[in-house]
């Protein structure tokens, strides 16, 4: 089981690698007046890699920003989080499996799934488009603030995601290559 401390102190903002809508500089704009750690996750090739660059040089606020690009080891920056910010993308499962609380939002058409999903089953904090600055930093708050919101969020989203899917598959592709191969794989 995750460990949820109280009160958070790395938040992780991961809006897609490319994050074409500038979801991220949303993000930072909403970020609640606390002392925060906030590690920003963003590709070399982001059109908007120089706004939110821009941004992060000359915060003011609280919060102690880093931006890295083009994160190799994104699983380790989401073990160390305390809590994650992004677009409701693949890397939402990534959250799941590691029982990392999450606000996803929904930045593509190709995200409704995912949001829904995450909404039904109580896995996330959900958006199913960008929102507000105020109803943002509305929701971060919310999951800053209560640390039992946390730990359901976190038990919800680790039941969604176990982290075996790659073995199921693997299990399943040999056992119709042994029975279409008389048993020889």
């Amino acid at each position: 089981a995750r460990h949820h401390p109280a009160p958070p102190k790395r938040l992780l903002v991961s809006c897609g690698a490319t994050d074409p809508t500038n979801l991220t500089s949303l993000v930072l704009a909403s970020l609640p007046a606390r002392e925060l750690e906030v590690t920003v996750a963003l590709g070399s090739a982001a059109p908007h890699l120089d706004s939110v660059r821009s941004m992060v040089l000359d915060w003011s606020g609280p919060q102690r920003l880093e931006l890295m690009t083009d994160v190799v080891e994104m699983a380790a920056l989401m073990a160390r989080a305390d809590l994650a910010v992004g677009a409701a993308g693949s890397s939402c499962w990534e959250c799941c499996c590691l029982g990392l609380p999450l606000v996803a939002v929904g930045a593509a058409p190709n995200q409704s799934d995912v949001v829904c999903l995450l909404q039904a089953e109580g896995a996330a904090t959900v958006f199913s488009s960008p929102p507000s600055s105020r109803e943002l930093e509305g929701a971060l708050m919310r999951l800053l603030d209560d640390r039992e919101l946390r730990q359901q969020r976190s038990e919800r989203a680790a039941a969604l995601v176990d982290g075996q899917g790659c073995a199921r598959v693997s299990d399943r592709i040999e056992a119709w290559l042994a029975g279409s191969r008389g048993g020889r794989i």
